[in-house]
């Protein structure tokens, strides 16, 4: 149906999560790490099925959103280079076992088993093998991803030439509008 008047728009997961905590009758998405009891919300079953980790990862709950990345128009970046390390980190946080690990001790849910060791991975990438230091990529989007996302970010600095990095998570409905530079 359509909003109501009374509907109330959020601007990130934490602020939907103490929102819907706060009206006995609110109702809201969240990512699966939010700290439920905190936040006074009960996690729903969906077509019988308990959200967990387990549920979510063999996709057996099927409400669930997955994160998607948006980058700049492959030769719209500044510089190679940058659209090289950029590709280069997509790869490493979303198919090296090494980067699923730093997300999933952050408090992501992902399959680190289902990863590919990132020294097989690097040999795609020959950028993170020379000094990146004078790169700086910036991040911005969903507010519930900002620890996994620094944590990845962390973890991959040293083994791609010492890049720099800045974080601007402002939400998910601001990120791609920052990536087109609006």
């Amino acid at each position: 149906g359509e909003l109501t008047s009374s509907a109330i728009e959020v601007s990130s997961n934490g602020d939907m999560a103490t929102r819907v905590g706060a009206d006995e009758n609110g109702i809201g998405y969240v990512s699966l790490s939010t700290d439920f009891a905190a936040n006074g919300v009960t996690p729903l079953s969906f077509e019988g099925v308990e959200p967990s980790e387990e549920t979510v990862l063999d996709g057996t709950y099927g409400m669930q959103r997955p994160f998607m990345f948006v980058t700049r128009a492959s030769g719209d970046y500044e510089s190679d280079e940058k659209e090289q390390l950029i590709a280069a980190f997509l790869d490493f946080l979303q198919n090296s076992t090494e980067g699923m690990l730093v997300v999933e001790s952050a408090g992501g849910v992902v399959d680190p088993e289902s990863g590919t060791a990132w020294a097989e991975l690097a040999a795609n990438h020959p950028i993170v093998n020379q000094d990146n230091s004078s790169i700086t990529i910036a991040t911005c989007g969903s507010t519930s991803v900002e620890g996994t996302l620094r944590a990845a970010l962390e973890a991959f600095q040293p083994l791609a030439g010492n890049f720099q990095f800045t974080m601007n998570q402002t939400g998910s409905g601001d990120g791609y509008k920052r990536v087109l530079g609006s």
